[in-house]
């Protein structure tokens, strides 16, 4: 991927989309089939990820820090650490925007880590590799401190 132009990897982007909808059109019921066998989540797991949905769409797409703070307060949060732009290390690993927050009267912390942003998250997006985490998938550079 690196080695494209921009222009050729927002086309390919776009014709993607274009044949994921082509695909649901062909076929609208394809989410609800292919979650027939999953479990229905329970009220608490509900609870928790209205809580927390804000602090992932919202708070970790803020631009500044006071920003962040101002919208994590709003949901009851204050923010301990954040790193707003990603990052390239010398050893040429890639590391997403992120912020830790946490909830005193919950007694929670909480590891937001933002999602694809601009052109430059999406080459850190292409070079994830998916590892075995707490029951489930996670992308292999943040699960690796945890390794350390």
């Amino acid at each position: 991927i690196a080695r494209k132009p921009v222009h050729e990897l927002t086309g390919a982007l776009y014709y993607l989309m274009a044949r994921r909808r082509e695909e649901r059109g062909a076929f609208p019921t394809f989410e609800e089939a292919a979650h027939a066998g999953c479990a229905v989540p329970t009220d608490a797991e509900v609870a928790d990820l209205g809580e927390w949905a804000p602090l992932a769409l919202r708070v970790a797409y803020e631009t500044t820090l006071v920003d962040m703070q101002r919208h994590a307060r709003l949901h009851g949060y204050e923010l301990l650490f954040a790193e707003l732009q990603g990052a390239t290390h010398a050893r040429g690993a890639h590391r997403p925007a992120f912020s830790f927050l946490a909830c005193r009267a919950r007694r929670r912390a909480v590891l937001v880590v933002r999602g694809t942003q601009d052109l430059s998250d999406i080459v850190t997006d292409s070079r994830a590799h998916a590892t075995r985490f707490c029951g489930g998938w996670a992308h292999a550079g943040v699960t690796s401190p945890r390794r350390a």
